[in-house]
């Protein structure tokens, strides 16, 4: 038992980065696929975001079905859907065809996020869950970190030679399906929970509500930092894309560190306490962005914002899959995945008005104050239903 969760674990680590390999390799090479695709500079930033918009219309029916027909199922498709579909994107000369592909690629991410989430929720319990989950937090915060400047590094030789990596899943996916065994069994219970919808489930436990909102701002705060920290330090004279993703990596960094001791810190402090501190540090590290002078000062900001992903992403996942019944987590789960990436996506169409009418530092003073106003509507919710979480 103990060598078949192991596996499961790294298994379920390879794949979290390859969730987050799917949009973030591609952002150094953004502007030398404009010509080979024939899209221009307003659209091409769809080959990014559109497979985030389809992992959120995507991952509620892949929860039901992760439920009824089990995970192990869900994660191999998910793992041969992005596979195939990313790594076609190394032949493609059509805009259009690309964004189909990366449609495809975003119900294969759908898949792999939810399915891992709730395998690593079916074997691991308490501290260890939480352990496992800081982990997958932060091989996440590594893929970030990592395949940004891979992707840079192979598009000095070829746009489209980054597109290669995806095709790593294929062979994951076999290591999965020979090693990695089904976390729970089919049963009378699990074929049932298909007429749970989301409206029901959020009235039977209103608490999952606060999760959802969560990670939805975790990964609008998230992208806030990918899409706009970029264009500002461009203002500041740093437009070389391996110089920005250097910058990049003090975020990812400690993310990851932060993410590593999420254990650790649980056993010292209440979720609410841990929320609250992130909540805190994004607004702290915004606040610093938007009164940014230089390039220098942008480096706090980043490694605040780090430590609040480190800290808010972990407890989302614990939190979503822990609070209800082993027939249910798929659905959870998967609905996590749909807020936490229409966060990412809907990041750029927020903020993104705020940069072009007035001026891009606003961007960061509109996200702190966004933060500081979850946070005391976070506060009041607890006092009022006097959840000590």
């Amino acid at each position: 038992m103990q060598k078949q969760s192991s596996l499961l674990l790294w298994a379920a680590l390879a794949s979290a980065t390859l969730a987050v390999m799917a949009g973030s390799i591609l952002g150094p090479i953004v502007n030398k696929m404009k010509e080979p695709l024939g899209a221009s500079t307003e659209s091409i930033g769809l080959v990014i975001t559109t497979h985030g918009l389809f992992i959120a219309l995507s991952s509620p029916f892949l929860g039901y079905l992760i439920d009824k027909i089990g995970r192990k199922k869900v994660y191999l498709a998910g793992l041969f859907t992005y596979g195939v579909s990313g790594g076609l994107g190394f032949f493609i000369t059509s805009f259009w065809l690309m964004i189909l592909t990366r449609a495809v690629l975003g119900v294969g991410v759908a898949g792999i996020v939810a399915s891992i989430t709730t395998m690593l929720a079916d074997v691991y319990k308490g501290k260890e869950l939480q352990k496992v989950m800081g982990y997958r937090s932060s091989a996440e915060s590594l893929g970030g970190t990592i395949f940004p400047l891979i992707g840079g590094f192979l598009g000095v030789f070829a746009w489209n030679f980054p597109f290669l990596l995806y095709f790593l899943a294929l062979p994951l996916g076999a290591i999965v399906w020979w090693k990695v065994p089904e976390t729970k069994s089919k049963g009378k219970k699990q074929t049932e929970v298909g007429s749970v919808s989301f409206f029901k489930m959020l009235w039977n436990n209103r608490f999952l509500f606060y999760v959802y909102v969560l990670i939805f701002l975790a990964m609008l705060n998230l992208y806030v930092v990918v899409v706009f920290v970029p264009q500002q330090l461009g203002e500041f004279g740093i437009k070389n894309t391996f110089e920005i993703g250097l910058f990049l990596m003090f975020l990812s960094g400690t993310g990851a560190l932060a993410s590593l001791a999420h254990g650790y810190i649980k056993s010292l402090a209440s979720y609410t306490k841990i929320v609250s501190f992130a909540f805190a540090f994004w607004i702290l590290g915004f606040s610093t962005s938007f009164f940014s002078s230089n390039f220098w000062t942008l480096i706090p900001s980043l490694i605040l914002v780090g430590v609040s992903q480190g800290l808010a992403i972990p407890t989302a996942y614990v939190l979503a899959t822990s609070s209800v019944e082993a027939s249910l987590r798929g659905q959870t789960t998967s609905y996590l995945s749909s807020f936490g990436y229409l966060g990412q996506f809907m990041s750029p169409v927020i903020y993104g008005p705020i940069a072009g009418l007035i001026d891009l530092k606003w961007v960061f003073g509109a996200s702190s104050i966004v933060n500081l106003i979850c946070l005391l509507l976070i506060l009041t919710y607890v006092k009022i239903n006097q959840n000590k979480m």
